[in-house]
């Protein structure tokens, strides 16, 4: 049966066109190279990311962009460990959390991540929209930041 538009992932086409057009506002936003690894996203944003040259595995050598996704803060920990364990030093890594007016059910908003994420020696120093469930914030070393 067809119904006048083409189906990708189970989504119209004009949606896919959507989301790929807000990743790479992302992608611009936040100032990202043409590749990177992607760790806990959702299907959909997986695989646009994918489709960009990005991975979802880590490798044999170091990553130098990382983009972490959290519904919460029980993964956190864990994979702030494994990404601070598979970067170099000072990468480009931005933590994704779903914004307060989606639907998604958190307990992550921007002060809880800061708190949480200051144990592991690094600070936010940058905030974008990744589109309008997704929130990012960018983390370095704390070492690296300059104070105002």
């Amino acid at each position: 049966m067809s119904f006048g538009f083409l189906i990708i992932h189970s989504k119209p086409l004009t949606y896919c066109r959507k989301a790929m057009q807000q990743i790479h506002e992302f992608i611009k936003k936040a100032k990202l190279p043409e590749n990177g690894i992607i760790i806990n996203a959702p299907k959909e944003i997986e695989g646009l990311f994918l489709s960009l040259g990005y991975t979802n595995q880590f490798g044999g050598t170091k990553n130098t962009t990382a983009i972490i996704f959290l519904n919460d803060s029980t993964l956190l920990s864990q994979l702030m460990e494994l990404c601070l364990k598979h970067t170099v030093c000072d990468s480009l890594i931005w933590i994704c959390y779903p914004k307060g007016t989606s639907k998604v059910k958190t307990d992550l908003n921007r002060d809880i991540l800061w708190e949480l994420i200051q144990p592991f020696g690094v600070r936010p120093v940058g905030m974008v929209s990744v589109d309008a469930t997704w929130s990012a914030m960018r983390i370095r070393p704390s070492d690296m930041v300059k104070s105002k």
